[in-house]
């Protein structure tokens, strides 16, 4: 069922006329929006099992701050990888979750990446 059409008469060079405006007006107004920021190719992604020796902690550990969308991981296939100035920042933003306080993150230290 079609909803919230409306069919009117219109000869062929004014409707030709009515897209080319619209898809103008989308073009300026994508044109004029900031790319999405993506990763800097110069820097290379790291394995779970990498990030886990940096930060010394467990896989199970970084598991559940994944869960808790405390950490970003990315995935290509079955691969999954972070990066590290991610990694970084999010050790430095801890989030609060559920009125349980800031668990997991917040004690670490970003820059030893040891327990504080």
């Amino acid at each position: 069922m079609i909803q919230n059409q409306f069919f009117f008469q219109l000869p062929v060079e004014e409707a030709i006329e009515r897209i080319a405006q619209r898809v103008t007006q989308h073009l300026q107004a994508v044109s004029t929006q900031e790319p999405p920021k993506s990763k800097p190719e110069a820097e290379e992604p790291i394995s779970i099992d990498e990030a886990c020796a940096l930060l010394k902690i467990s896989r199970v550990t970084l598991n559940n701050w994944r869960h808790q969308g405390l950490v970003t991981v990315h995935g290509m296939g079955r691969r999954k990888y972070l990066y590290k100035s991610e990694l970084m920042e999010s050790l430095k933003q801890p989030k609060r979750h559920g009125g349980r306080g800031n668990r997991g993150l917040s004690r670490y230290n970003a820059e030893s990446g040891r327990a504080a």
